[in-house]
C-alpha cells in the first residue's frame, strides 16, 4: 500500500502487479514507457528466434525457401481425386483477362493450332469508327464482350473461316468488301484475324443497325482493324500487355491491358510442361482435365497460382531426421560427455574455489587473478596446444579428450569462490574443533551450503558442453563417437543442405537444456543474487 496525495493506494501483487505497476501512480511516466519498451523488446529479441526455430521445424522443406516466409507452419492442402493414386496439390487459380481496345478477352481460354489465334466474340472499334457508326444508326456505342477461337495453319484464310459455321457472317462480310485476297496466306506471309463470331455480329448489328453494311469503306476499315500483320501467337498477347497491338491499319493500334477475372479451386496433376499446367476440378472430376497456360506479362502472370494451405504441425521432419542419421547413438554420446564433464567441472572448480576462499596462503590473490585473467585468452589461441597435449596423452577419438580440457573454468572458479566467501568462517572453525577433517568440511559443510551456486554452474556447464561443436569436431573423427552437435553437421553437404532436418534436430537438442534449466531454475536467482555478498 502506498500513499498518493494523502490517499492510500493498493498496488496489485504477483506477476500482474509487476507488469502493471507504474511510477506515475495511475499515470504513465516516461520511465514506465521506457521500462515496458525495454521489457517487450528484450523478450522479443531473446525468445523470438527460438519461437521462429520451433515453428520452422514443423514446415516442409519447400516452404522454408519461400521469399515471404510465414511464422506459423502452413502446409499445402492436398485432395484425393478418383482415378489418381496420390493426393493432388490444391490451388486457387485466378485467371486474368485481357481487354483489347476496351473489349474483355479471356485469353486463358484461347486454343489455337500452332498457337495462332483467329476467333474472337466481339467487334473491336476505334473511337472514330464508333462515332461514324453512331451517325448511321441509333447505337449506344457499347461493345459486346465474350470469347471464341479458331485456328489456321496454311491456306486461304477465307476458306478456313467458311469452314467454321459460327463465323459465316464474317466470311460474307470479307467477301463483300473484297478482303479475301488481302488475308490470303501465301509463302512466308502470315496473318492473324481476330474474327468476330456470328453472335458478336448479331449483337453488333442490334446496337448499330445494318446501315453500316452499305458503307463499304467503313466496313472495310472495321474488318482491317481486326487483322494482325503477322502470325500472332497466344503468348504474344500476354507479352503485349500494357502496350498496343499493330493492325493492317498503320494508324490504328489495339491497346491491350490485364484485369483480374474469376478464381477457381483446382488440383494440379503432375509437373508443368513449360507454361502448360494440367489441372482438374476435384468437385467435378468427370469433366476431365483442364489445360491452363501461365504466361509472363509486364503486369505479372496471366494466371495466378495461390496454394491452398492450412496450419499443420507435422512431425515428418522429426521422424525423417531421426531416421536419416544415428540420432540415438549421438544422443547417448552427448549425454555421457555432458554429464561426466559437468560432474568433473563441479568437483574441480569447487575445490579450487574452496581453497581460494577459505585458506590463507602466500600468493592466493595472485593465483586468483591469474585464473580470472585467462578469460581474456581467446579459445582459438589454445586450440592447437590443447590438441597437441591430447594427442600426446592418447585421448584423440576418446570422450576423455572432450571432457578433461574444459573441466576447470575461470568462470566457475570465480562464481563459486565469491559465493563461498559468504559462508561464515566460524562454521569451519567449529567443525575443526569437533575434529572434522578438511575433506569432511568440504563435503559436508561447504558443498551443501554452496548448492545454489553449484546449481548455477551446473546449468552453465550443461549448456557449454551440450552445445559445444568445435572442440568435439577436432578431437573426434570416428562417426560412432560423434555428439549431437557434430552429428548434425552430416546434414550439411557440399551441394545440398537439408535445412528441414537441421531445424527439427536442433529443436530436439534444445529439449535437454530446457529440462535442466526448468529443474534447476529455482536456484539461479538465489545463487547469482548472493554471489559475492559477505555473510
Amino acid at each position: 500500500m502506498e500513499a498518493f496525495g494523502g490517499v492510500p493506494t493498493v498496488q496489485p501483487e504477483g506477476v500482474r502487479g509487476f507488469l502493471t505497476r507504474r511510477r506515475g501512480h495511475g499515470r504513465l511516466h516516461v520511465t514506465d514507457i521506457a521500462t515496458y519498451a525495454y521489457l517487450i523488446i528484450g523478450t522479443v529479441v531473446m525468445f523470438g528466434p527460438v519461437l521462429w526455430l520451433v515453428m520452422s521445424s514443423f514446415k516442409p522443406r519447400s516452404l522454408l525457401f519461400e521469399p515471404n516466409p510465414t511464422f506459423l507452419p502452413y502446409q499445402q492442402v492436398t485432395v484425393k481425386v478418383d482415378g489418381y493414386d496420390e493426393p493432388l496439390n490444391l490451388y486457387d487459380l485466378t485467371f486474368r483477362d485481357a481487354t483489347i481496345n476496351g473489349a474483355k478477352i479471356t485469353l486463358s481460354n484461347i486454343q489455337a493450332t500452332n498457337g495462332v489465334v483467329q476467333g474472337i466474340d466481339t467487334v473491336l472499334l476505334t473511337p472514330a469508327q464508333q462515332e461514324a457508326l453512331n451517325s448511321l444508326g441509333t447505337g449506344s456505342g457499347r461493345v459486346p464482350e465474350g470469347i471464341a477461337s479458331v485456328s489456321i495453319e496454311d491456306g486461304n484464310l477465307l476458306d478456313v473461316i467458311r469452314a467454321q459455321p459460327e463465323l459465316s457472317i464474317g466470311a460474307e462480310l470479307l467477301e463483300s468488301v473484297n478482303l479475301s485476297e488481302v488475308v490470303a496466306v501465301e509463302g512466308d506471309t502470315k496473318y492473324t484475324f481476330l474474327m468476330p463470331t456470328n453472335e458478336a455480329f448479331a449483337a453488333f448489328f442490334a446496337e448499330y443497325g445494318t446501315a453500316m453494311l452499305e458503307d463499304q469503306e467503313l466496313l472495310r476499315t472495321i474488318l482491317l482493324h481486326h487483322v494482325l500483320p503477322d502470325r500472332y501467337l497466344v503468348v504474344n498477347f500476354y507479352r503485349s500487355i500494357n502496350t498496343s497491338i499493330p493492325t493492317l491499319l498503320p494508324d490504328d493500334m489495339l491497346p491491350i491491358a490485364l484485369e483480374t477475372g474469376e478464381t477457381r479451386r483446382l488440383a494440379q496433376i503432375g509437373s508443368p510442361k513449360g507454361a502448360e499446367y494440367t489441372m482438374i476440378d476435384p468437385d467435378n472430376p468427370e469433366a476431365g482435365t483442364i489445360s491452363v497456360f501461365a504466361y509472363g506479362t509486364a503486369a505479372g502472370l496471366s494466371v495466378i497460382f495461390e496454394p491452398v494451405r492450412e496450419v499443420k504441425f507435422s512431425l515428418d521432419n522429426f521422424r525423417g531426421g531421426v531416421k536419416a542419421f544415428p540420432f540415438w547413438r549421438y544422443l547417448r554420446n552427448s549425454i555421457i560427455v555432458t554429464t561426466a564433464a559437468t560432474l568433473v567441472t563441479l568437483i574441480i572448480n569447487s575445490m579450487a574455489a574452496f581453497a581460494l576462499s577459505k585458506y590463507r596462503f602466500a600468493g592466493r590473490d595472485i593465483v586468483f587473478i591469474i585464473i580470472i585473467s585467462t578469460l581474456m585468452v581467446p579459445i582459438s589461441v589454445i586450440l592447437i596446444p590443447a590438441f597437441l597435449v591430447i594427442s600426446e596423452v592418447g585421448w584423440v577419438n576418446s570422450f576423455w579428450g572432450v571432457i578433461i580440457p574444459g573441466a576447470a573454468t575461470p568462470t566457475g572458479v570465480f562464481l563459486l569462490r565469491q559465493y563461498m566467501l559468504t559462508i561464515p568462517d566460524e562454521l569451519l572453525d567449529s567443525a575443526r574443533i569437533d575434529g572434522a577433517t578438511e575433506w569432511r568440511i568440504y563435503w559436508q559443510i561447504i558443498l551443501p551450503l554452496a548448492r545454489p551456486a553449484l546449481a548455477v554452474l551446473a546449468i552453465f556447464s550443461v549448456m557449454w558442453r551440450w552445445n559445444d561443436f568445435l572442440w568435439p569436431l577436432i578431437v573426434l573423427n570416428q562417426n560412432e563417437l560423434f555428439t549431437l552437435q557434430v552429428g548434425l553437421n552430416a546434414f550439411q553437404g557440399a551441394l545440398d543442405i537439408q535445412w528441414h532436418y537441421i531445424l527439427a534436430m536442433t529443436v530436439l537438442t534444445l529439449l535437454p537444456i530446457t529440462l535442466v534449466f526448468a529443474f534447476l531454475q529455482r536456484y539461479i536467482t538465489s545463487g547469482i543474487a548472493t554471489t559475492g555478498m559477505k555473510g
